[in-house]
């Protein structure tokens, strides 16, 4: 009697435990998958060099935390602008993204202490993001 019942409390714990194990595998399958991956990290995604060569336009991407989707996951992507000469990097800005199709590869625009993005954001063509090209110190008097 005393065996049935443990072999009875054995299977209810395991009818029981069944649908947590499931539900972390479904939850936990895409963050594991960018872990191993190397999803978490910084990838460079598109770059540029302004018509001087004295700058560098620079967009990489990376998955944001968790990642709850194997397919097309959230990221986040880092914009800089950097110094070619001396590698510093002028400006950075970091936007996030719903899916990793929604960053497309940019128009740009480059001026005189600016470049101009436009046409990256698949959700929202109109956007725009204008990244200086020098740091302040280096603009001119009365700038």
């Amino acid at each position: 009697m005393r065996g049935l019942r443990k072999k009875a409390l054995i299977a209810v714990g395991l009818l029981l435990a069944a649908p947590i194990v499931l539900l972390l595998i479904v939850i936990g399958a895409p963050a594991l998958s960018a872990l191993m991956g190397g999803g978490y990290q910084w990838h460079d995604r598109y770059s540029q060099v302004d018509p001087s060569g004295a700058t560098r336009l620079l967009i990489e991407s990376r998955y944001t935390v968790p990642a709850m989707e194997m397919v097309d996951p959230a990221i986040k992507a880092r914009f800089s602008t950097i110094d070619i000469a001396t590698g510093k990097v002028h400006h950075s800005m970091t936007r996030e993204f719903e899916e990793d199709s929604d960053l497309k590869e940019p128009q740009t625009q480059w001026r005189a202490e600016q470049v101009v993005l436009a046409n990256f954001n698949q959700r929202d063509p109109a956007e725009r993001l204008a990244l200086p090209t020098k740091l302040k110190s280096e603009s001119g008097p009365g700038e």
